[in-house]
């Protein structure tokens, strides 16, 4: 059984899977939405990942958020809340 937290798609074979180009899965790291491992300096998606970028591509696209809104929504949801 496959481990869905190892990485082992390379940008390439993410990107064919989700159907975009693998540029798109490079804006998306430039802009903090995405930390795929590095082997060599080459990235490598897990299956989390896939399932990631496929959350982040619907909250784009479908619900009109962009890059640097979703990435501060992210920042928002993950400090403890501070009172």
């Amino acid at each position: 059984m496959l481990d869905k937290g190892r990485p082992v798609y390379t940008i390439g074979t993410a990107a064919e899977l989700l159907g975009v180009h693998p540029r798109t899965l490079r804006l998306y790291e430039d802009g903090g939405l995405l930390r795929p491992a590095r082997k060599n300096n080459r990235r490598f998606y897990s299956t989390n990942d896939l399932q990631w970028i496929g959350c982040i591509r619907y909250l784009l696209h479908e619900k009109g958020l962009n890059q640097e809104g979703l990435r501060l929504s992210l920042i928002h949801i993950s400090e403890p809340t501070r009172h």
